[in-house]
């Protein structure tokens, strides 16, 4: 069996080569060089692909592919097992986790695992169905897992990573219609994976089937239309960051990628781009997409032209490789930036998933209340009852005395006592409390996590906050990916010691600057806020003046009300 295969599945299936089962585990006389649990360790180490974004969505990380199918597989003495754990709990590097399971030499691909020539086989059939030529990118790969008759499958199936759910996001993305159900359901009795051929040639590379013919005219005429779609796309995007989110950092930065492919695009003779262009003869140019002019949201013309742009780009950087090698180097550069600016652009939400509730109550928050562990526990669950029937949007965890057992019994009350409410749940600093307690979210600081780093650990819909003290902090934490930040110290604090004081000032530039959310934080009380307010902020996180009030409800009444009426 032959298939056409994009690059993006080319270094997946070679770095997939890397993962080894435990012999433990191997019940064939000789080990398979690519297996399923490969494929999917590969495919989340790409972490820039449409897959790996995918498996991000349906809350699938390393960890909680490490934790599920490889942890408990090992055989290991209880002293061993002892030892293994506290590894593993102390490393934050997930290749470190799986050191023991990886084969530093070069695996020398002479067989594939049945499962997963089966998983692509039935892939390739139900993909034949509705695109005039398959090219096995990334999605197709997960989709084929998906489709396997094994462990790997049977995982990515529990976790919500369906066949179903897969296949109708690739006709979404080809801009096909769904109205036929029977493409997308699985025969899984139409092939045995024992009647596949499962003999490879001497590496994986040796999948591809044809070259492209070397006709520089050809070239560039892909060169052109790719260009051409590039730089409308990246336009596209310029106009929303601009007139939708009024975020300037954000122009500047599609402004900058604008420009710097124009002048990449100089290395390209504009006498070869005209002469190789022929609209009226483009076959493409006639067919045309079932939701290609329909766009139901804001979210769909940014998904729709993140796409483009980013596909396009992948076609000039690999066209460009024949007559224009630094434009390929730029385009490849610019794709790459183009993954960090869709994280950081805040596309509106559509209604309807747990996700995007959190998301909508985060945009409608004000007042963000910090608590710490209080002893005895009665003393806590008072004091988040009466701050829950004040109105905090957001309530965080936050108490750098208490042990990991208090922290994380606190941390279940807090979750039990929110369920219900509008009230977001925050913990503080600790990604792993925050996903043992189920809450809404996990803020850090400067000294903490990087928020990218904090989103490898956490699912997918968890907030993720940042405390900023200068407006190039809060530049930051935008490109890294944080959903909103704290911004301060404004005043001096009870709770807290500080150097210095970036005060009002920072307000007003990050209030200019920062689309996301933001809330004011240090020293906060009723009579400065004012002052808040002026500096352009209507969000504020307060603690001492909440929780060391006599009524920490009237509290926080008195505070939205201040931060709703004052001009």
């Amino acid at each position: 069996m032959k298939i056409d295969i994009t690059q993006g599945v080319r270094r997946v299936l070679q770095k997939s080569e890397r993962y080894r089962k435990h012999e433990t585990d191997l019940h064939f006389s000789e080990p398979f060089a690519v297996t399923t649990l490969g494929v999917l360790l590969a495919l989340l180490d790409e972490d820039e692909c449409r897959a790996a974004a995918w498996l991000d969505e349906c809350g699938m990380n390393r960890l909680l592919v490490a934790n599920t199918l490889i942890f408990e597989t090992l055989d290991l003495t209880s002293e061993e097992n002892g030892e293994k754990s506290k590894n593993i709990e102390t490393d934050n590097k997930f290749p470190t986790r799986i050191r023991f399971f990886l084969d530093g030499d070069e695996v020398p691909v002479g067989r594939l695992e049945p499962e997963f020539v089966s998983g692509v086989f039935q892939a390739t059939q139900h993909l034949r169905e509705i695109l005039p030529q398959v090219v096995f990118a990334t999605e197709h790969l997960l989709y084929a897992l998906s489709l396997a008759e094994d462990e790997i499958g049977t995982f990515l199936r529990d976790h919500d990573v369906t066949p179903e759910r897969l296949f109708g996001k690739i006709c979404r993305q080809e801009g096909i219609d769904l109205e036929e159900p029977e493409v997308i359901s699985v025969a899984w009795d139409d092939i045995s994976a024992n009647d596949l051929p499962m003999e490879m040639p001497q590496s994986v590379t040796n999948i591809l089937l044809t070259g492209m013919p070397n006709d520089p005219a050809t070239v560039y005429r892909i060169l052109d239309a790719s260009a051409n779609r590039a730089v409308e796309a990246v336009r596209v995007l310029e106009d929303y960051v601009r007139f939708g989110l009024d975020n300037a950092e954000m122009v500047k930065m599609t402004k900058q990628m604008r420009h710097e492919l124009a002048s990449a695009l100089q290395e390209l003779p504009q006498h070869e781009r005209l002469a190789a262009r022929s609209t009226a003869t483009d076959v493409g140019t006639n067919i045309e997409g079932t939701n290609e002019y329909r766009r139901t949201s804001l979210a769909d013309v940014l998904g729709a032209n993140f796409s483009r742009f980013q596909e396009s780009l992948r076609s000039l950087e690999e066209y460009g490789k024949i007559v224009a090698p630094q434009l390929a180097r730029t385009a490849e550069r610019l794709r790459y930036q183009s993954y960090t600016l869709q994280k950081v652009v805040r596309v509106p939400y559509t209604t309807g998933s747990t996700t995007c509730d959190v998301q909508q109550r985060l945009l409608q928050s004000c007042l963000y209340v910090l608590i710490d562990c209080r002893k005895p526990e009665t003393e806590f669950v008072a004091l988040v009852q009466a701050v829950i029937q004040g109105g905090a949007d957001v309530i965080q965890l936050r108490d750098k005395q208490a042990d990991d057992r208090l922290l994380l019994q606190r941390a279940g009350s807090l979750r039990e006592l929110t369920t219900g409410t509008q009230t977001l749940m925050i913990v503080n600093d600790r990604p792993d409390l925050a996903l043992l307690s189920r809450a809404d979210g996990v803020h850090v600081g400067q000294e903490e996590f990087a928020p990218s780093d904090v989103r490898q650990l956490v699912c997918a819909g968890m907030l993720i906050g940042v405390s900023t003290h200068s407006i190039e902090q809060a530049r930051q934490a935008l490109l890294d990916g944080a959903d909103y930040l704290g911004a301060g110290p404004v005043f001096p604090s009870l709770t807290k010691t500080f150097d210095a004081f970036p005060g009002t000032d920072f307000l007003r530039q990050i209030a200019a600057e920062i689309s996301l959310p933001v809330f004011a934080i240090g020293g906060i009380n009723p009579d400065n806020l004012p002052h808040v307010i002026e500096a352009g902020l209507r969000r504020v996180a307060v603690q001492s003046a909440v929780t060391e009030s006599q009524d920490p409800a009237a509290m926080c009444r008195l505070v939205k009300e201040i931060l709703a009426t004052h001009p």
